[in-house]
């Protein structure tokens, strides 16, 4: 796959899909700055990406620290340059059943999943608006289409998220920034591995990896990968509520 060598941020780069993308953009050439929580699982992607040259570079960043992201962003621009390429990739999971409803739970996916991504914006989207460029690819999910039970939690930041980046991406046009939604299906990952149900559709973070890297150079606003677990996902979203109530009724059921 040809693609320009640019400079590419990715937040949560330090498993699942960031992992992913950042060895693939890395084995192709470009610069990677990767971030996260825990930075022996940043190290390991690092070592892991030494066969295509030392062209990763890792940052501690907890995304909803507001201070931490723009010194992040403030070493990155002064060390190794301007990301071309910015990925708001970090997100959480918490299973949340309504008999164990926890206030707290609903605040930690808010504050990493929406405010995480908020964050980063606040520090990227005035530098591009500024010189008039600049790509950002925002991870929403299929899960942010329609509430689902017992993962109203994730389901909820997922879906403001993707409200938000379709806001967005229409007021970036006039300053040639763009802006893309990254909508995943099942993705094999620590954090779906801790899920207790069937996943349909379940694929690796290389094979989407590949997907989204390939979209990102399309005029495309969504990238949804599977494709057809999107097409049902967006299917079970116009359906009318009585239908949609029932059927999470008996999947509950099971």
């Amino acid at each position: 796959m040809k693609t320009k060598k640019n400079i590419v941020k990715i937040t949560g780069g330090g498993s699942g899909i960031g992992k992913a993308l950042a060895l693939e953009y890395a084995s192709l050439g470009n610069i990677v700055c990767i971030s996260g929580r825990t930075i022996d699982k940043l190290r390991q992607v690092k070592d892991e990406a030494k066969a295509f040259g030392n062209n990763i570079h890792i940052f501690q960043e907890d995304v909803t620290n507001l201070e931490q992201v723009k010194n992040v962003y403030q070493e990155i621009s002064n060390s190794i340059g301007t990301p071309d390429i910015i990925y708001l990739n970090a997100g959480h999971s918490i299973h949340s059943p309504i008999h164990q409803f926890d206030v707290n739970h609903y605040r930690e996916l808010m504050e990493i999943n929406y405010m995480g991504v908020v964050n980063g914006l606040s520090c990227y989207l005035p530098e591009m608006i500024k010189a008039k460029s600049g790509h950002i690819l925002i991870t929403g999910s299929v899960a942010g289409y329609r509430g689902l039970p017992t993962a109203t939690a994730y389901c909820a930041t997922k879906a403001a998220l993707n409200n938000l980046t379709e806001g967005l991406a229409a007021e970036a046009r006039k300053y040639h920034i763009k802006i893309q939604l990254i909508c995943p299906g099942f993705i094999k990952t620590p954090m779906t591995d801790k899920n207790k149900f069937p996943m349909p559709f379940l694929t690796s973070p290389q094979d989407i990896a590949n997907y989204i890297i390939k979209k990102s150079q399309t005029n495309s606003f969504e990238i949804v990968y599977p494709r057809l677990f999107g097409f049902i996902m967006k299917f079970f979203r116009i359906l009318p509520n009585c239908i949609v109530q029932y059927l999470n009724f008996l999947m509950l059921k099971k």
